[in-house]
């Protein structure tokens, strides 16, 4: 799954290995969800929280979520 979305980044620096890994785990986990879904989406942002407080500060945890962002747009 990653090839595609990250083929197609674009501009800026792209994720670090480690993010790259949330982030494929997430889109896999998306597959098939619909906003109907937002018991399963709200645990799952709670776990991505928690995978991004365990590498970098909390005040940081926001960039990571731009990353998964642009690649949630660029995956769907």
């Amino acid at each position: 799954m990653e090839d595609h979305w990250l083929k197609e980044w674009g501009k800026g620096k792209p994720p670090s290995k480690w993010v790259i890994e949330i982030i494929d785990d997430t889109l896999s986990r998306l597959e098939g969800m619909t906003k109907e879904d937002c018991r399963e989406i709200a645990v799952l942002n709670e776990e991505l929280t928690q995978k991004f407080l365990k590498k970098v500060k909390p005040t940081s945890v926001k960039n990571y979520y731009t990353y998964l962002h642009k690649a949630v747009r660029i995956h769907f």
